[in-house]
């Protein structure tokens, strides 16, 4: 991105008046509320700050690294300072330095790279796990484009070259010993947090303690029952008094896959979100014994839903409409409720995702993650309090100094008492409904939830002291 490289004297007054009107854009404008700070730094600015200073953002810092820049520039050569930042920068996954790089994604010396390989890689220190071809590689991908688009711009390739680059299929060859890890999913999950936070040098190179929830017998056992389960999914586990994620596993096989499936798939969860319709219409005046008409419906669009078993089965309580999770009731109730109301309980319970403002809400169809569900499951769980998941307890820097301590953030978001009511028709559900597979020898709550044709097959279950999706 630093395209007068060769021509400035290790900073660039007008790549600093760039990133101040972007910031003043996003943040004072709020254009783009969730940008980041830019800085404007040169390549000799970061190598500045890549070896000497830390990713703390402030005036004394820029200042740092600007006089660090120009005596870095008189010092040495141009070609001896990109040598060196190449050789410095972060490149994700554990890979410093564009050799690393080359051998870990491509298992190739750097100068066997192809241009397309190499656009790739310049793509992916701008954000590490972002860019990440083992992590995202269809933004990857648009990201080599960028590149090449820039290169052939700046009259460093052929336009010929740059199409037939664009053309090439990202083809990995990927190796890294740092994949060999204990619950390797989570350990991304939290590692990519981290880097965010602190950046690569003080991750890697800081010397820091940290300390998760992750519980390692409850690890195994999930690991072990996915595995033994013989299909594709995720499972995730959280302690629902204090948000502690116990478990994690986002696949059945990291070394093939890497996409966390516990935090990344945003899938339909069909009957599974039928809790939220309840504990609203509960929250609302609306009792188990109420009685709903499971008959055929036709709504004013020529939508009429339809239950699992393509029967009705006339009068029914609320009770038992959700032990056997009847469609055509719980259509029928979020119609009653209303959307709108629904919507906002289950974003309060902790579902961040948009869903969608329809009756098909009722079905499930509005996607989100694994990570997601059992969060708001746990409000219910923790009797209407809602604690966000945390992965991390605390950080220690190398001398042991406290940096970060992540205490549980608790809110009340329902009343105790329609949480208990909802908790008890849950407890049915496994007792004698869709989730009787789920009995475990203790009580316990839950819910089934599949899409069409068992394209997703859900069950997030519950006891007081843990909630797993």
């Amino acid at each position: 991105e630093d395209s007068d490289f060769y021509k400035h004297k290790g900073i660039s007054l007008r790549g600093i008046v760039r990133a101040q009107w972007e910031n003043f854009k996003n943040i004072i404008l709020q254009l783009k509320k969730e940008a980041k700070p830019h800085g404007g730094s040169t390549i000799t600015q970061q190598l500045a700050i890549n070896t000497f200073l830390t990713r703390e953002i402030s005036l004394n810092r820029k200042l740092k690294d600007i006089l660090l820049a120009l005596q870095i520039e008189r010092s040495f050569t141009k070609d001896e300072i990109l040598e060196m930042y190449l050789n410095e920068i972060y490149f994700g996954h554990g890979a410093y330095g564009v050799q690393s790089a080359a051998q870990m994604y491509f298992s190739k010396n750097v100068q066997d790279l192809n241009l397309a390989e190499c656009a790739l890689l310049a793509g992916i220190p701008r954000g590490p796990s972002y860019y990440s071809p083992i992590l995202n590689q269809e933004v990857s991908l648009k990201r080599r484009n960028i590149i090449l688009n820039r290169m052939f711009k700046l009259g460093y390739i052929s336009k010929e070259d740059m199409e037939k680059a664009k053309q090439s299929p990202i083809e990995l060859d990927y190796s890294n010993k740092r994949d060999k890890l204990t619950a390797p999913y989570f350990s991304t999950f939290i590692l990519s947090q981290l880097l965010e936070e602190y950046g690569a040098n003080v991750i890697y190179k800081g010397g820091l303690k940290i300390y998760t929830t992750l519980d390692l017998e409850m690890q195994y056992f999930a690991e072990k029952a996915l595995q033994e389960s013989g299909h594709e999914g995720a499972i995730i586990a959280i302690e629902p008094q204090t948000g502690y994620i116990k478990a994690m596993v986002g696949g059945k096989d990291f070394g093939e896959s890497k996409f966390n499936r516990a935090t990344q798939a945003y899938r339909q969860p069909g009957s599974a979100f039928k809790p939220f319709i309840y504990l609203t219409a509960l929250d609302n005046g609306f009792t188990p014994s109420n009685i709903i008409e499971d008959s055929p419906v036709t709504f004013e669009n020529g939508w009429s839903p339809e239950n699992y078993e393509k029967e009705f089965s006339g009068p029914v309580t609320l009770r038992e409409a959700f032990e056997h999770s009847i469609n055509v009731v719980g259509v029928k109730l979020l119609e009653q409720v209303g959307i709108k109301k629904v919507i906002n309980y289950s974003h309060k319970a902790g579902i961040k995702s948009e869903l969608r403002p329809d009756l098909s809400l009722a079905l499930g169809t509005s996607e989100i993650s694994p990570l997601e569900i059992a969060s708001a499951y746990a409000t219910i769980a923790n009797l209407g309090v809602r604690v966000d998941p945390l992965s991390i307890i605390r950080i220690e820097d190398y001398s042991g100094k406290i940096i970060k301590d992540n205490i549980p953030q608790k809110k009340k978001a329902f009343k105790e008492e329609t949480c208990y009511v909802l908790i008890n028709m849950m407890e049915e559900v496994i007792k004698r409904g869709t989730g009787w597979n789920a009995k475990i020898g203790r009580p316990a709550a839950g819910k089934t939830g599949t899409t069409d044709d068992f394209v997703d097959a859900w069950f997030i279950g519950f006891t007081p002291e843990l909630v797993t999706a």
